[in-house]
């Protein structure tokens, strides 16, 4: 992975470079690098490519918000620089470069105690997140995820791409039922990706919150739906604090059933993306895993009979 020479001076123009090396890890298309200045400071930079002029300008709104987004929580990464290249075929980004590990890889490394605390600790960070509240120009919540969610499921249906050991009547049961629920909710900004491997820490404290590429608006709550399908597989200790941080050990009743609604609702696209990202070869063991993962979400609703997964008081505080 390169940087081409044109593009490799324009970054020149912002950061005086005595180092820089790639970054492979994540899911992104875009190519990341890790600077470091003859100052000594490191930042990270992200390249977008694309001849379609609405991504990029999409990535120049992400920096923008982002920007405000460190008057909110200061583990959100500060910027340096964001333009579009002379060509106008690359948006370049530079932030800071948040030190330490993600999550998802060195959360193992700590005791259950300091995992609870390191997911109160983000709890705590992503209410502060959730105060900036969505434009008022907005469509309703409801419509746009409603919309959303059928036209999953008829590409699931279209497609036949449900997995036969899958049984999903209790969930989409469960859907029919409580779906109502998003009718009337406040917006806010959403991370929408707000998982371990999103997450910085370092010396077992958590330090900064990274991968703002697939923010939205809506609903607050369903900013946790990645605690089920991601977060509890790498720890749950660290699941549970997120969410006791989040609400300062008050868990409202009604938070609940739309936790459950929103990881019902993420069953179907998430069989939907697997299995037509299947084909590639790096995603070839992906559906099988995302089956897995999927049959460990509905038991831990007992089926979708329970708003409550069974592990939230599956872990207890050492006294």
């Amino acid at each position: 992975m390169t940087i081409r020479p044109d593009i490799y001076s324009e970054i020149q123009q912002n950061i005086n470079i005595l180092h820089i090396e790639p970054v492979r890890k994540g899911y992104s298309d875009d190519k990341k690098f890790l600077l470091t200045a003859k100052t000594g400071e490191r930042f990270l930079l992200r390249i977008t490519e694309s001849d379609d002029t609405q991504i990029l300008s999409g990535r120049k709104e992400m920096y923008s918000l982002m920007d405000t987004l460190t008057r909110y929580s200061s583990l959100v990464p500060r910027s340096r620089a964001c333009w579009i290249s002379e060509d106008s075929h690359s948006c370049i980004m530079i932030h800071e470069y948040m030190e330490g590990d993600d999550g998802e890889a060195t959360l193992h490394q700590y005791s259950p105690d300091i995992q609870y605390e390191i997911g109160y600790h983000a709890g705590i960070e992503l209410k502060k997140l959730h105060h900036l509240a969505a434009p008022d120009t907005l469509s309703s919540w409801y419509d746009r995820k409603k919309q959303k969610h059928e036209r999953y499921c008829d590409a699931c249906n279209r497609e036949h791409l449900a997995p036969e050991e899958l049984d999903l009547e209790p969930v989409h049961r469960y859907i029919a039922d409580n779906i109502h629920l998003m009718k009337d909710v406040s917006q806010t900004f959403q991370h929408d990706d707000y998982h371990p491997a999103n997450l910085i820490i370092n010396n077992g404290q958590l330090t900064g919150i990274i991968d703002f590429n697939r923010y939205d608006w809506g609903d607050p709550i369903h900013d946790f739906y990645k605690l089920a399908f991601f977060s509890r597989e790498i720890s749950i200790p660290f699941s549970r604090g997120q969410i006791d941080g989040y609400f300062m050990g008050n868990v409202p009743p009604d938070f609940w059933k739309r936790y459950a609604l929103y990881n019902a609702m993420s069953i179907v696209p998430s069989i939907v993306w697997f299995s037509r990202m299947a084909s590639r070869k790096e995603f070839g063991e992906q559906l099988k895993k995302a089956i897995i993962l999927i049959k460990t979400l509905i038991d831990d609703h007992k089926g979708f009979t329970s708003a409550i997964p069974y592990w939230y008081h599956d872990f207890h505080i050492s006294k």
